[in-house]
């Protein structure tokens, strides 16, 4: 069998060394878990200075956060069952979202599993910022490093095999080849899967809540969609690709979207450093977008391109990243309803009251929109994600009657 590295513990790199440390240590929510976690959430707040992105991540693993869920998930155990964790945890991040593998780590321990991530060779340097601060918490907790191994490998079916039959649960992230690569491999028959694949999220905006808006609140739109947009260079599965603007007529909605480019290409052209040849990936897709029939092209920037006369299916397959977004003009929000595909994930929004957002979730009954948060936190991690309660999924039940 093809080797790995063992970034921790670092010694033992062998298979049977990983199957020891594959047994739960804990009970869910237990304190010392919750301990070491908002240790290394005081950690990465440190960093957000210079990373800002790492800022959601550093406020989900903090202790009146985890503190909170752990009562929410405790109060919602069925009388007379007993929670306990699933086992073994096999983590499949992928490589675009470096914060991704720690959030899903962090839900692990709170229930009590025994942890084994793997990371990829070409993960980014973020990652590896985001490690040396986890494994040097973790030798500080030497009770919580007994449930965490990290690997390290690219593609190797053997290795995973074995990995997959030593596992109760595997969390894969990343696109569909890549989901159902990995389902090649298979688990035991007492295992499964949850797996997060291709998304496509979108921002939603009123014309008339826009318009009526001052300069402050517009300032304060703007910042949030810049977050949402260019923190992982727009490739983040609830990063939107798609500008949505309801109401008004079609000059309104034109004078919206031209100010609000404008607004976030001042921003970007500041704070943001294109990656390498994605100007170029934004030029290659707009050409297929007007072989598409989409028309209105403004490239207000290298970094904030919109395309008018977009349908939710130009969503799913004009996406370069790094600022490009498709635009369509609706009536009312609903509209966006008949639209929705499984492949929909977040609507982030602004303009609109709760019970419009309940509309078009009821509407929508299930076929796509996972979530719906204002713009400004569309990259906030949640234990419900792509529809699943994550604590849920990781907990089994024991039921006592006596």
């Amino acid at each position: 069998m093809s080797r790995f590295e063992s970034l921790f513990p670092q010694e033992g790199a062998t298979i049977e060394a990983v199957a020891e440390r594959l047994k739960p240590v804990f009970r869910p929510f237990d304190p010392e878990v919750v301990d070491f976690l908002d240790a290394l959430s005081r950690d990465l707040f440190k960093l957000t200075r210079v990373e800002p992105a790492l800022a959601p991540l550093a406020f989900f693993i903090r202790r009146s956060n985890l503190v909170a869920l752990a009562d929410d998930a405790s109060a919602r155990v069925p009388a007379g069952a007993i929670a306990s964790p699933q086992g073994a945890v096999l983590h499949v991040p992928p490589t675009n979202v470096d914060t991704l593998f720690l959030y899903t780590l962090a839900i692990s321990l709170l229930t009590g599993n025994a942890n084994v991530v793997r990371i990829s060779k070409n993960a980014g340097p973020a990652t590896h910022r985001i490690l040396d601060l986890l494994i040097a918490r973790l030798r500080e907790h030497p009770s919580v490093a007994r449930a965490v191994t990290i690997i390290q490998f690219d593609r190797d079916k053997d290795l995973l095999d074995t990995l997959s039959r030593l596992v109760d649960v595997r969390m894969i992230w990343g696109g569909d080849a890549t989901v159902h690569a990995i389902r090649e491999s298979r688990l035991s028959p007492f295992g499964k899967d949850l797996a997060f694949p291709d998304r496509v999220s979108l921002a939603a905006l009123s014309v008339s809540a826009w318009l009526e808006a001052d300069d402050a609140t517009k300032t304060s739109v703007v910042e949030g969609l810049y977050n949402d947009t260019f923190w992982f260079d727009q490739m983040a599965c609830s990063s939107p690709v798609q500008l949505i603007l309801t109401g008004g007529t079609d000059a309104q909605s034109r004078e919206v979207e031209s100010d609000l480019a404008r607004r976030l290409a001042e921003v970007a052209d500041v704070r943001y450093q294109d990656v390498d040849g994605q100007a170029i990936n934004k030029m290659v897709d707009l050409i297929r977008g007007i072989d598409r029939g989409l028309s209105g092209i403004d490239w207000v920037s290298n970094s904030v391109v919109t395309a008018r006369g977009a349908e939710l299916s130009d969503a799913v397959s004009l996406r370069p990243g790094g600022g490009f977004f498709t635009v369509q003009h609706v009536d009312d929000l609903l509209a966006v309803a008949a639209q929705v595909t499984r492949r929909v994930q977040t609507l982030s929004t602004f303009g609109y009251g709760r019970d419009e957002l309940v509309a078009l979730a009821e509407s929508a009954n299930g076929r796509g929109i996972d979530r719906i948060v204002p713009i400004g936190h569309a990259l906030d991690f949640a234990v419900v994600w792509d529809g699943m309660d994550l604590v849920s999924e990781l907990l089994r039940l024991t039921t006592v009657d006596a």
